[in-house]
């Protein structure tokens, strides 16, 4: 079966009505009821619509998270460790029920209701990871997840694990606040250890768009400035880069 020849990837689909299929370039197509998927186990890239049930994903450090329903693409990497569940019906189970499930070691795609799921996708060690999400305001949750657990596969621990995470949320979170409301808009996350330091690049599209200092927003410049080695940002009208470097 096409789900035994796949390394790293666990596709569990335990009732009928979903269907698995191979695709070009090495690609998987998923269909479950009115939900289509096309995953590539190359990058851990997913894209998919589901315009009833929407799929819900367990994060590598075990937080669950409804996804969108949408009829347009949405597109997230599966980082190492994470899960995403697909339903036929708005019935999915509550993300708390998958959170349960997951801590006590009984988590499959039968025990959460699901008729497809996605399971714990491995990566080799490797010192690079790259991500790529839809420019939507809860992969803002997903791209620090990712990211607090790369640093930590780096040795990366305390109080500079809460830096990284704080100047990679707000560079995500502007990404998102300047680019999501262009249709089909993507932001990259490029994590990178060598010589010492961790190089983190977050890119966008749009120019950068520096908001007005207040209570509530325009504080995520002096926060990435405060924690991080080194700071640059590249902007054009079309794209935006975010650098960001932390000593080791």
């Amino acid at each position: 079966m096409l789900r035994d020849r796949l390394p790293g990837i666990a596709i569990d689909a335990p009732a009928a009505g979903c269907d698995i299929y191979e695709m070009g370039s090495g690609k998987v197509g998923l269909s479950v009821g009115s939900s289509v998927a096309v995953f590539d186990p190359g990058t851990s890239l997913l894209r998919y619509t589901a315009d009833v049930a929407p799929p819900i994903l367990l994060t590598g450090s075990g937080r669950a998270l409804a996804l969108p329903n949408t009829s347009k693409d949405f597109l997230i990497t599966l980082s190492r460790g994470t899960s995403c569940f697909f339903y036929a019906a708005a019935d999915a189970a509550p993300p708390e029920d998958i959170e349960r499930l997951a801590a006590s070691g009984m988590l499959n795609a039968r025990s959460a209701g699901a008729m497809l799921a996605l399971h714990h996708i491995e990566r080799p060690a490797s010192p690079r990871e790259y991500l790529e999400y839809s420019a939507q305001p809860i992969c803002a949750t997903i791209a620090r997840d990712a990211m607090c657990l790369s640093a930590e596969r780096l040795g990366i621990r305390g109080e500079q694990l809460f830096e990284v995470t704080a100047a990679v949320g707000e560079a995500v979170a502007n990404a998102i606040e300047h680019c999501r409301h262009s249709t089909g808009a993507t932001f990259t996350v490029d994590c990178a250890y060598g010589s010492g330091e961790l190089y983190i690049h977050i890119e966008s599209n749009g120019p950068w768009r520096a908001p007005e200092l207040s209570d509530e927003r325009g504080r995520g410049l002096p926060i990435m400035r405060a924690f991080t080695e080194a700071l640059e940002i590249a902007s054009s009208q079309d794209r935006t880069r975010v650098s960001l470097s932390f000593a080791r």
